[in-house]
């Protein structure tokens, strides 16, 4: 079975977590062996052409 975060992060484990804006960028991380990653406000508007200005211009 798979370590949660949580479980990682009580091990004392150094975590290398690339961050995504999408979930093909997620896949890739996860084929390439990353335990986990980081998603940010600033990384999803990036990748969907928006600027990251806390406006609500993404149409959901």
């Amino acid at each position: 079975m798979k370590k949660t975060l949580k479980q990682m992060l009580d091990a004392g484990e150094t975590l290398m977590v690339p961050g995504v804006g999408d979930a093909l960028d997620a896949l890739l991380a996860q084929q390439a062996g990353f335990p986990a990653v980081a998603i940010s406000g600033y990384a999803v508007a990036a990748s969907l052409g928006y600027p990251d200005m806390g406006l609500r211009l993404c149409p959901w």
